[in-house]
């Protein structure tokens, strides 16, 4: 007799990581999505809902956001992966994140979300007394999940090879030759692939109570560009 599949919310699911972590669980046996998006539009809706996540549309800046659209989502979910985006270009990005985040906590507790899973980062404010904000203002929302003392798991991800490889795209040269430019110097630094990310979230659903209070920062392995350019070249 098979087990009935739990119910996971992912927002921000047509985001990179998001969406990766909603096709993944999408395609699990164990496991049913909820994916919140913020906005129907663009291949990725049609993949999740292809993949057989339900999809819904929610842009945490449209007056639709509210406590009961967030409601509504969570109901009856077991779980909640909850990854905030940070809007460099608005004004006051970093307080827009925090209220979205702590609203979509807040609405977690209240639903008995049994198992929620924040992408976080480790402060750079609180630490050295440097602002990043879009580091700080996850730290502000974790803060808000370890006082409502929502069973959760904290994961801390390196920026992924995609993500560093489309803002630092090789240029061509001539013939086989390309540069690079990452401002690392010669400073090995974390790495981790798009196509792990469903993988360690999927891991951390099925340990289910011992990753409670915990927070995994992952890596696939630290390089340096020297390192990156060797690897690129072996696919020239």
């Amino acid at each position: 007799m098979s087990r009935e599949k739990r119910a996971v919310a992912v927002f921000s699911a047509n985001s990179d990581v998001g969406f990766r972590v909603a096709l993944g669980l999408a395609s699990s046996q164990a496991y049913s999505v909820r994916a919140v998006i913020n906005s129907n539009e663009g291949e990725r809706a049609a993949q999740l809902t292809e993949a057989g996540a339900q999809v819904t549309e929610l842009d945490p800046g449209s007056p639709a956001f509210s406590e009961g659209a967030v409601a509504s989502v969570l109901q009856g979910c077991h779980a909640c992966f909850l990854s905030t985006k940070t809007h460099f270009t608005e004004f006051n990005f970093e307080h827009k994140e925090i209220d979205h985040g702590v609203m979509i906590v807040e609405q977690c507790r209240l639903a008995g979300i049994q198992h929620l899973i924040y992408q976080t980062h480790v402060t750079v404010e609180f630490s050295i007394g440097i602002l990043a904000r879009q580091m700080d203002a996850k730290e502000y929302v974790e803060r808000r999940i370890r006082q409502l003392e929502i069973p959760a798991t904290g994961l801390i991800l390196p920026v992924p090879f995609e993500v560093l490889l489309d803002y630092h795209k090789p240029v061509r040269k001539g013939p086989q030759q390309y540069a690079i430019e990452i401002p690392m110097g010669e400073i090995a630094f974390d790495g981790i692939s798009l196509s792990n990310v469903a993988d360690i979230v999927r891991g951390i659903l099925d340990e289910g109570k011992k990753g409670f209070g915990c927070t995994y920062a992952v890596t696939t392995g630290k390089l340096t560009v020297e390192d990156w350019a060797r690897e690129l070249s072996s696919q020239l």
